[in-house]
């Protein structure tokens, strides 16, 4: 463990101007290639902005953004920080590069967007997050930035409680932003704390006589894999469920799942086990996943230097900007990548989403509130209101059950027998 005595005197940056430059165009290669395709002294519609994107990719269009999203870019994103301004034509709207926008807008466009074509497996989107965020504290860019720079001062894991004292952010965002960072695989964690249901080995002594079912069940592997535990360890379901994944080759599914948890219960029935619910936020440490170090630290040695942008550290910004738009090639890919790492992209089948909150209520034998089963899911696109509105079908079909109800809102869920 890191004796964080060594990182009280890091600098933890809170520069609006570089706050606003990562979520305008760091996160996002499309945004990026629209600021940086912007001409000086050109006015252009939404329309117009979409077919910069278009022109850029000389007649071979892999991907194309409709003018809704290039507009709402221009907009949302450049306007608030000055990098374009824009203008009435008639009924038509239509935006213009600032002198900011040529400058600093197209010099970070050009670096950021270099490093996420130098680095195939991974994208802007992956290493910077969302561009705004439910959550209270800076917004998910920098604050992504922030615990990079720390994790790389630190150079070795760091506690998620001692990332909150250290930044100043608030504990429920930083818990979010952690669990969000390890999903897009930049960070790696370690659990040191457990939140939920929780098994401890009891009492061995009968487990032979209770099991009885045959080398060939799970019941069987799972009274093996519990007699190997010391009697302080402690297991969730989902960790045993998954080490008779990885050592056993059990199917990874619904039902053999199901089995794990019956079991489970059945031995703390019998007194192998016990068992207790741990509340509170689970605690991990935190570090850079190794494959990610280099990425990473390219980029925190870029977004130093945003906070005190030299004249060549813009020149070479622009002068990365102009390389890459003169290989169409490149900017297919980077592209690409914008679409494929968007969340608003590729939409999830209704079949897929009620499986997804089944699964996610079938991993534990505690009932779930809406978020807690957004957390479980894990992805951008369940969002709380696609969740609410499978739940709704769910409960009407009788698969799941409210567990209490507040006014007419059921606050927690879980499945019925017949799921």
């Amino acid at each position: 463990m890191i004796n964080t005595d060594t990182l009280q005197g890091h600098e933890i940056r809170r520069d609006p101007e570089v706050i606003g430059l990562l979520a305008a165009v760091g996160n996002n290669e499309a945004k990026a290639l629209l600021m940086g395709g912007m001409e000086e002294g050109q006015y252009y519609s939404a329309l117009g902005l979409s077919r910069i994107l278009i022109g850029l990719q000389r007649g071979t269009v892999t991907t194309s953004l409709g003018h809704r999203a290039t507009g709402s870019y221009a907009s949302e994103s450049f306007m608030p920080l000055g990098l374009v301004a824009k203008a009435d034509f008639g009924d038509v709207l239509k935006f213009a590069a600032t002198e900011k926008g040529m400058e600093i807008g197209r010099a970070t466009s050009g670096h950021l967007l270099d490093i996420s074509n130098r680095h195939e497996d991974t994208s802007l989107r992956r290493l910077l997050g969302m561009t705004a965020s439910k959550n209270p504290g800076l917004r998910p860019p920098y604050a992504r930035y922030q615990i990079y720079s720390l994790l790389l001062n630190a150079n070795g894991p760091i506690s998620t409680q001692d990332i909150i004292a250290l930044t100043g952010e608030p504990g429920d965002a930083t818990y979010a932003r952690i669990r969000e960072m390890g999903e897009d695989k930049v960070v790696v964690t370690e659990l040191l704390g457990r939140q939920g249901v929780v098994y401890s080995v009891k009492d061995t002594g009968n487990l032979g006589e209770l099991s009885g079912r045959g080398h060939a069940s799970v019941h069987y592997l799972i009274d093996e894999t519990i007699k190997e535990k010391s009697g302080d360890s402690q297991f969730t379901t989902k960790e045993l469920f998954d080490e008779l994944v990885t050592e056993f080759g059990i199917p990874k599914n619904g039902l053999m799942y199901d089995a794990v948890k019956v079991r489970l219960a059945k031995l703390t029935a019998d007194g192998v086990l016990a068992k207790e619910k741990v509340s509170g936020a689970e605690e991990r440490n935190v570090e850079i996943a190794p494959d990610k170090k280099a990425v990473v630290t390219e980029l925190v040695t870029i977004i130093d230097q945003l906070h005190s942008p030299t004249e060549e550290f813009i020149s070479e910004g622009k002068a990365k900007l102009a390389a890459i738009k003169g290989d169409s090639a490149i900017v297919r890919k980077l592209l690409k990548k914008a679409t494929e790492n968007s969340p608003h992209t590729e939409t999830i089948s209704r079949e897929r989403r009620l499986a997804l909150v089944l699964k996610a209520l079938s991993e534990t034998e505690e009932p779930l509130a809406i978020k807690e089963i957004k957390e479980r899911i894990g992805l951008k696109k369940m969002t709380e209101t696609t969740i609410k509105k499978a739940v709704k079908e769910l409960s009407q079909s009788e698969r799941i059950e409210a567990q209490s109800r507040v006014g007419k809102s059921a606050t927690k869920w879980l499945l019925t027998s017949i799921s």
